[in-house]
């Protein structure tokens, strides 16, 4: 049975990812993601929409629960 002395070793020999673990002075990395000003305002304004949703249910149950002691 094998001993491996690091965990890159480890990754290596049982899910083999050789190619995988790339070095920081390899050329061909890929290029970071960054957002449009269109994407970055779609997903502000998905945001605010999803506060503003979760603000009207809870006014919404609170409002039903206090009518319905009230009765």
């Amino acid at each position: 049975m094998d001993i491996f002395t690091s965990p890159k070793e480890v990754d290596e020999a049982v899910i083999g990812l050789k190619d995988c673990h790339r070095s920081k002075d390899d050329e061909s990395t890929e290029p970071v993601w960054k957002p449009t000003t269109h994407e970055l305002l779609i997903m502000i304004s998905l945001a605010i929409i999803s506060v503003m949703i979760s603000l009207d249910a809870t006014i919404i149950v609170t409002s039903l629960s206090v009518s319905l002691i009230g009765q």
